[in-house]
């Protein structure tokens, strides 16, 4: 590195010093004066192009740990799955990078502020401060640029997941209403395929309300407030068969009489209900007499 120097001549200020005095300086003392004072000025000269080198040194170190984080600093080299842990990662990783580069900065202003004030006059000196300030700008524009995409990235992030709770609390009432629905197709089904039948002696039943108790089996039957829960309740898709335990048996309700079979064996009659869809189209109640 080539340097051009500003010198203050100390040596001759010194002289004409001693000289206005009246003290008298031998060639000796007069070389001796400005041997000092050359070797003052190469001190203070090393000290300060030390601190240059030293400043410049840590500076581009930086830059290479800034450098070498690179890939680790775009959202768009990330995993294309939007989640908070890649985010947060790239955050740190931005928050690193940013301590460096005011670092830099620092360093930076303490060069120029130092050289602007310097005996040492050096274009190429102050070339690769202007340089490293350079880089040193680019690295911070764009980490800018890469807390915006970031930026952009969480919001999109926010919007996602806004929608998946929209979508979740949608699909949650769809769930639910689907639920309700279903139990009441299924209550409604069940209800569509109940039955009850009965079956007694005219008396029994008499006394139960099914018939009339002044009144005759075909003309009174199930009139008034019968008493429900004598009846056994059954589903038509599974009754098939009722043994009546009896030598006489008569259905009062009303049946086709295709769809079904008084069954006699041993002298006691079961009924076998043939045709379930057709045995309760007329009525779903079935009454049996047993007299």
């Amino acid at each position: 590195m080539k340097f051009r120097l500003i010198l203050f001549v100390v040596p001759i200020l010194t002289m004409a010093l001693l000289s206005s005095c009246g003290v008298p300086m031998s060639e000796t003392e007069r070389l001796r004066a400005e041997n000092d004072s050359l070797r003052n000025v190469q001190i203070e000269m090393e000290e300060e192009l030390n601190f240059y080198f030293r400043m410049m040194t840590d500076v581009t170190e930086n830059l290479d740990k800034i450098k070498a984080m690179d890939g680790l600093l775009s959202p768009k080299n990330s995993d294309t799955e939007l989640n908070s842990d890649i985010t947060e990662r790239l955050q740190e990783n931005l928050d690193q990078v940013n301590v460096l580069v005011q670092a830099n900065n620092e360093k930076i202003e303490q060069l120029n502020s130092r050289l602007s004030n310097s005996l040492v006059k050096s274009e190429e000196l102050q070339y690769l401060v202007e340089k490293l300030t350079n880089e040193t700008r680019l690295r911070e524009t764009l980490i800018e640029d890469y807390r915006r995409q970031l930026s952009d990235r969480e919001n999109l992030i926010a919007m996602q997941r806004s929608a998946l709770s929209v979508s979740r609390d949608s699909n949650m009432l769809l769930a639910k209403q689907k639920n309700m629905a279903d139990m009441r197709l299924a209550e409604a089904t069940d209800l569509f395929y109940t039955a009850w039948y009965v079956f007694g002696t005219t008396k029994e039943l008499k006394a139960q309300g099914i018939i009339a108790p002044n009144g005759s089996a075909s003309k009174s039957l199930l009139k008034g407030n019968f008493n429900k829960e004598y009846f056994v309740k059954a589903d038509t898709r599974k009754l098939y068969k009722i043994p009546l335990y009896s030598k006489h048996a008569k259905l009062l309700t009303t049946h086709p009489a295709d769809s079904y079979v008084l069954e006699r064996e041993n002298g006691i009659y079961t009924l076998w209900i043939t045709n379930p869809q057709s045995f309760w189209s007329i009525s779903n109640y079935l009454v049996i007499d047993i007299d």
